[in-house]
């Protein structure tokens, strides 16, 4: 069983900014999994050659909460944006 929340949006202190955190509970008998994904979003970084998006994974035991990894949520996203493209051009496009 999984439990998906909807993303919790915070808008950033300047216009174009924002903060989103996106939580997560894998319920897996064997693996379970506890995260979270926060995402900082500051256009104006572009300007001073620092990243846009900043963002970080978090993983947690569920049952001792004791944290079990951080990962690059950049990275990730990045990742998962490929990845979606990929499955949606092998299930949507045409086979001509």
């Amino acid at each position: 069983m999984c439990s998906v929340p909807n993303r919790v949006h915070v808008l950033g202190p300047k216009e174009g900014e924002s903060n989103l955190f996106m939580p997560g509970l894998v319920n897996h008998p064997t693996e379970p999994s506890l995260g979270i994904k926060v995402v900082n979003i500051r256009p104006a970084n572009r300007q001073i050659k620092q990243p846009f998006l900043q963002a970080l994974y978090t993983d947690f035991d569920p049952v001792t909460g004791v944290v079990t990894a951080c990962v690059d949520g950049g990275a990730l996203t990045y990742l998962r944006t490929g990845a979606s493209n990929g499955v949606a051009a092998k299930y949507l496009a045409r086979e001509d």
